[in-house]
């Protein structure tokens, strides 16, 4: 989770320069099969690509603003 919250994982990728598209989906209160049409927009190359690029999911930002981080970090 700490991993996670702190962009870790996405930072990876970025750091990489791969010439590919990186995509960020928040399923945290999406069912299986909602994800799925999201990632099959995906594929079909949809308009709706531009919300799910990587870096637009700040978990940090959110849970400070909830006052939540130390949930997470002791």
């Amino acid at each position: 989770m700490q991993t996670e919250i702190l962009g870790s994982c996405a930072n990876f990728f970025i750091q990489k320069k791969i010439n590919s598209p990186l995509y960020e989906i928040d399923t945290s209160s999406l069912t299986i099969e909602s994800i799925a049409e999201i990632i099959l927009e995906l594929l079909s190359n949809n308009n709706s690509a531009e919300k799910y690029l990587i870096g637009k999911i700040d978990w940090l930002e959110s849970l400070a603003k909830e006052d939540r981080i130390h949930e997470f970090f002791e």
